[in-house]
């Protein structure tokens, strides 16, 4: 089974650990909050598959995760540097770390100029008997 809370404090740790910038790491959705930057990692669906691995070992189901960065700064150099890195440092644990095929890294509008929103998502086929993380490379 996919482990979504370990997922989410390995990221956090990970983050916290390698950014400069300190960000609020959260599963929750954020409605108001003065501390930015702001990483809200969140689990979009969770789907159960028929479907085996190539060699038939095991089964897999789908995981797709949502990563929303938000920056916020007078200044837009110093804003897409923060998201840059962030960005840099989710891809390293998301991708290269944990297997995870990136399906989108958007910036989303937002009613408040001074606040840059960028929208990451992820994909991954998590084994049900050996509970590995399975990259498939070819899209749905």
């Amino acid at each position: 089974m996919f482990d979504f809370d370990k997922l989410y404090l390995e990221y956090k740790n990970f983050i916290q650990e390698n950014s400069k910038y300190s960000p609020y790491v959260t599963k929750d959705d954020i409605k108001t909050s003065t501390k930015f930057p702001i990483i809200v990692f969140q689990q979009q669906d969770d789907k159960n598959t028929d479907e085996s691995t190539v060699d038939r070992l095991e089964y897999y189901d789908a995981e797709y995760l949502q990563i929303t960065i938000n920056t916020q700064d007078s200044d837009d150099t110093t804003r897409n540097v923060i998201a840059n890195e962030l960005k840099n440092l989710t891809h390293i644990f998301m991708g290269l770390k944990k297997n995870m095929k990136r399906t989108a890294c958007k910036p989303i509008p937002n009613l408040d100029t001074s606040v840059l929103r960028t929208l990451m998502t992820y994909q991954c086929y998590y084994g049900n008997v050996y509970g590995n993380i399975i990259r498939r490379w070819n899209y749905e």
